[in-house]
């Protein structure tokens, strides 16, 4: 009796772990491209769209909020190795007012590094991107490509080789 139940346990957790595979792969086969997004730029609030982006460049694209001890913790990370996003634009996003984003861009100097900051001024990110938790990590090739896809937390040296990868 207890092997049987063993047996029914295990297969019901197969059958789970086979959905759940299945529903991150159709996640990223509804979004594996970058979206039409419109965000705001912290200067001017000019508008920033996916045509403000470099063109045949990757791209980190990283939602967060300046509370979050997982997207402070990203933010160091990429901070220190920036010399590896060399040739990778960098844009992250936050729905915070403009003044705690300012506060978070001016805390990790991330002004006076080749890292764009903007406002999702509108609430829109959920339109754009499927996610629950931040950071939301998304990484696309040169084309537009979706290589990566990360939710709370990635490991630098994974986003740098998934970019190695994908040159």
């Amino acid at each position: 009796m207890k092997g049987l139940l063993v047996l029914v346990c295990s297969v019901f957790v197969f059958i789970n772990g086979v959905a759940f595979a299945q529903d991150k792969m159709d996640t990223l086969k509804e979004s594996k491209h970058i979206p039409a997004f419109v965000f705001y730029t912290l200067k001017d609030s000019s508008l920033f769209t996916k045509d403000s982006l470099i063109k045949n460049t990757p791209l980190l694209f990283i939602c967060f909020n300046s509370e979050c001890d997982h997207c402070q913790y990203e933010t160091k990370q990429i901070v220190e190795y920036i010399k590896y996003f060399k040739g990778i634009q960098i844009v992250m996003v936050s729905r915070e007012p403009q003044s705690a984003i300012i506060a978070f861009r001016e805390k990790y100097h991330l002004d006076k590094l080749p890292i764009t900051v903007l406002q999702d001024g509108a609430n829109k990110m959920h339109d754009y991107f499927d996610f629950a938790f931040i950071p939301l990590i998304r990484q696309y090739d040169r084309k537009g490509n979706l290589i990566g896809a990360y939710s709370e937390n990635a490991h630098i040296l994974d986003l740098l080789g998934n970019f190695d990868e994908h040159r």
